[in-house]
């Protein structure tokens, strides 16, 4: 069904924002825009759009931001302080 596949969809794309975040881009580039995270899902940004708002009820910068806010917050938690500032600030 649709739910499934954009269930798929959203997996996917988790996997994309973190690895995006994970890799440090984000202190340096920002935060990832939604015509590439949509181009690396093969579908248009107003697609992917779309579609996460109808899933989650958050956009797709939302959603990014949501996303780096939970991993801040495990990094936090664990004690990775170093780490966090690596990937999220500029130095």
């Amino acid at each position: 069904t649709r739910h499934n596949a954009n269930a798929d969809a959203i997996v996917l794309l988790d996997a994309a924002i973190d690895s995006y975040l994970g890799s440090g881009q984000a202190a340096t580039k920002g935060l990832p825009a939604t015509s590439r995270l949509a181009a690396g899902l093969d579908m248009s940004s107003a697609y992917l759009n779309d579609m996460l708002r109808n899933e989650t009820g958050k956009t797709v910068s939302e959603y990014v931001q949501l996303r780096r806010m939970q991993m801040a917050k495990e990094m936090l938690m664990a004690g990775r302080i170093q780490e966090l500032r690596r990937l999220f600030f500029r130095s």
